[in-house]
């Protein structure tokens, strides 16, 4: 039996607000620990920063995601799609890494996700 079939939907969109005034590099955020079922990260809505750039990548249990492993992250607000990589298993930790910060503060993103049944 799957979701549709109860009625539920499909589809799930994640939101997360990442308001981060002392950017340093290298620095990893959570955004989900231990996933509580399976999804599939379909792209990044929105990223960007108030002002300065930072780049940004996006892991599965350790791993970048394909399209989503260097994303240069500005003021002006992108969409980012994933191209592979992207399928979180129950369990899986999923971060938010961050490198090369040139003053980059108030990143704000929104992930976008299909739920697996």
């Amino acid at each position: 039996m799957s979701f549709s079939d109860l009625g539920l939907p499909v589809s799930l969109t994640i939101s997360k607000q990442v308001y981060l005034p002392n950017l340093n590099a290298g620095l990893t955020y959570d955004i989900d620990t231990y996933a509580p079922f399976g999804y599939t990260i379909t792209d990044v809505k929105q990223i960007q920063t108030s002002s300065g750039s930072v780049t940004a990548a996006l892991k599965i249990a350790g791993t970048a995601i394909t399209g989503l492993s260097a994303i240069s992250v500005t003021s002006t607000p992108q969409n980012v799609a994933a191209t592979g990589a992207n399928v979180v298993s129950v369990g899986n930790r999923v971060q938010l890494v961050f490198s090369s910060n040139s003053g980059a503060t108030n990143i704000n993103a929104t992930l976008a996700a299909t739920r697996n049944s």
